[in-house]
């Protein structure tokens, strides 16, 4: 965990490194709402088990936190919050199964020069199909189109490991488009349930013999 104040000129930068888990940042964002600090951007990424998050922040001033007793305050309760439930993994028990099916399928693709970015795009293809389909009440093909882009998105890190492709940039952009995959699947799964909806409303007021 790092705070810096060199990175932007007018906030502070809170940059986490953890063992994923369930409820790491709700831990890490309550810790900053406890000091005081607004949290004016957030740019959280996970790399299969470990999470990399970045928290811009301020004080109720709208100013950096600068002063060293702030901190090591900060610093603390940081601490104390990544160290709650430490030992609980998210994804990590399930590290050597996801490395045994997605290494062999990385080295694969190396072979085929296909690049960790490219999976990250396909990603996201495969959730704008997924929601058309789930909007056209093709629920079984909807289902298989966001399985493709579940085995993507588990690839793209053997990807990048296997091709030596490991890159801030590439972990920020693949954080990126997975957060932009999931409102189209829930928009197009939306429609089909406001369709099965009027559906069923016509059916309740029909009146029937």
């Amino acid at each position: 965990m790092t705070l810096d104040n060199s990175l932007s000129d007018t906030h502070t930068v809170v940059e986490v490194k953890a063992p994923d888990r369930l409820g790491l940042l709700y831990l890490v964002t309550r810790a900053l709402a406890a000091e005081g600090l607004d949290i004016a951007t957030a740019k959280i990424a996970t790399d299969l088990d470990h999470a990399l998050d970045a928290f811009y922040v301020t004080d109720r001033e709208g100013q950096k936190v600068e002063a060293p007793a702030a901190l090591a305050r900060l610093r603390a309760a940081i601490e104390a919050a990544l160290a709650r439930g430490a030992g609980v993994r998210c994804c990590g028990r399930y590290k050597g199964e996801v490395a045994q099916v997605a290494d062999p399928v990385a080295r694969v693709m190396v072979g085929l020069r296909s690049r960790p970015n490219q999976l990250s795009f396909l990603g996201l293809v495969c959730s704008v199909i997924a929601a058309a389909l789930f909007a056209a009440d093709q629920r079984r093909a909807g289902a298989s189109a966001w399985r493709s882009r579940a085995r993507s998105t588990s690839s793209t890190a053997a990807l990048a490991r296997a091709s030596g492709q490991v890159s801030p940039f590439g972990a920020f952009l693949d954080s990126v488009l997975d957060r932009y995959s999931g409102p189209p699947r829930a928009g197009g799964r939306s429609c089909s349930s406001s369709r099965a909806s009027a559906a069923w409303t016509w059916w309740s007021r029909c009146s029937w013999p």
